[in-house]
């Protein structure tokens, strides 16, 4: 796995930030920033190089699926996003599929699924 390349999880919720963040040092990855909203992801985003970016899918004043949206529409280089959710998978556009690479967990999930999510966008 590229151990070097920067993830930002995205939760209004710091206990699940913590706790993301926790299990993926655990994976070897240390090159991880957390955010509690989808405004301060865009501008992490926009003044950092971020290689996937960890997003719950229901936040207050904008959620994953926005957040996915406004990457997009401003060009920035970040492909990946895992998003997190007690939900069903959300229905995406085809045009989102097309941009990104895209994953999902439910929760509640285990270490090993986090392991098996990042594996899928990182070994190759």
């Amino acid at each position: 796995m590229d151990f070097n390349n920067k993830i930002l999880i995205v939760d209004d919720d710091e206990d699940i930030r913590e706790l993301l963040a926790m299990m993926i040092k655990e994976l070897g990855f240390s090159n991880i920033e957390t955010v509690g909203n989808g405004n301060d992801a865009l501008a992490h985003i926009s003044d950092n190089d971020v290689g996937l970016v960890i997003s719950d899918l229901n936040m207050p004043h904008m959620g994953g699926i926005e957040l996915l949206k406004q990457v997009r529409e401003r060009d920035f280089v970040v492909k990946r996003f895992l998003f997190i959710s007690g939900d069903d998978a959300p229905t995406l556009s085809s045009s989102d599929q097309d941009h990104f690479e895209i994953g999902f967990l439910q929760k509640p999930f285990h270490f090993d699924d986090l392991q098996t999510a990042l594996e899928r966008f990182y070994i190759r």
